[in-house]
């Protein structure tokens, strides 16, 4: 509708005086309230401008259009299938020790001549080549409904800038690159739960808690930003989780992310992509240690 396209229009002229005039007073007023623009600020708003601009020069569109289905539909089916992903992999591992302690499957594993670590690794590494796939598929099968519902060509690349200047990257390459920072989340999310399989030796403790924690974080989240402060908070998990709009800052279509899931987090302190990475790899270092010192130690009855 012509309506839509002026608001559309207008909004993204509004986007840009925005960045122009915060550049000019040298203020950030693109938040919830003006603060000083810091250096590394400054830079993200200059590269802001430059592709906000280039998007222009380039007719893509520079803000998301609230009725640009093409776009909505497959961040709704990439946000979908991830949550049906990770709660698929949270019933696999929060079982995949515990209902073979129940049915006494496992002690044939264990009698036999080969050290328990060696176990523990493969069913881990099973697991995660399973959502490795799981996340393939979930890439294949919602690109090609979208191709065949809205055409394989004509999709906007993402643009994107480092230092000033701008790049462009593939459509279906950006796409294949969101899964794989999705898969993430789904790591953590596995390991979390086949931890608490091992621990817990109970498959309805383990798949629930893990339920639990991912359909919660959001509530979780909030209700502890809004009763606490301090950057103590960076250190909450679910604060370093969901990296997308982190490490593709320039992708308008990442706010219909934030509807689903608990997507959208990672936005909530003011932590680096780095920052976040490294926490995630201690925490995933320190859940396999936890888990594999108790299927090491513990008697198997």
């Amino acid at each position: 509708p012509k309506g839509n396209q002026d608001e559309t229009v207008m909004s993204t002229l509004q986007l840009v005086r925005q960045y122009r005039q915060s550049l000019s007073d040298n203020l950030d007023q693109t938040g919830m309230s003006p603060k000083a623009l810091t250096p590394e600020g400054r830079e993200k708003l200059e590269d802001q401008l430059a592709v906000t601009l280039y998007k222009i020069d380039h007719g893509y569109p520079a803000v998301l259009n609230p009725l640009d289905f093409r776009t909505i539909t497959l961040m709704l089916m990439f946000g979908c299938g991830l949550v049906l992903v990770i709660a698929l992999m949270m019933i696999l591992a929060g079982g995949s020790v515990s209902q073979e302690l129940a049915t006494g499957s496992i002690k044939s594993l264990i009698i036999a001549p080969v050290k328990r670590w060696k176990i523990y690794l493969a069913k881990l590494l099973s697991l995660i080549v399973i959502g490795a796939l799981a996340m393939l598929l979930l890439y294949v099968s919602s690109m090609l409904a979208h191709g065949i519902f809205f055409g394989f060509t004509g999709n906007t690349p993402y643009v994107y800038a480092m230092g000033g200047r701008v790049y462009e990257m593939n459509y279906y390459l950006y796409q294949l690159a969101n899964i794989a920072v999705y898969f993430i989340d789904v790591l953590v999310y596995t390991v979390f739960a086949f931890m608490l399989s091992i621990i817990t030796r109970n498959t309805a403790a383990s798949v629930s808690i893990s339920l639990v924690t991912y359909f919660g974080a959001v509530p979780i989240l909030q209700i502890i930003m809004l009763a606490a402060s301090g950057d103590w908070l960076k250190f909450i998990p679910f604060n370093n989780m969901s990296l997308n709009m982190k490490i593709f800052p320039f992708d308008n279509s990442s706010q219909v992310m934030g509807l689903l899931g608990n997507t959208g987090l990672a936005n909530a302190m003011s932590t680096s992509v780095t920052f976040s990475l490294c926490y995630l790899a201690i925490l995933l270092v320190c859940m396999i240690t936890i888990g594999l010192d108790s299927f090491s130690r513990r008697d198997i009855k």
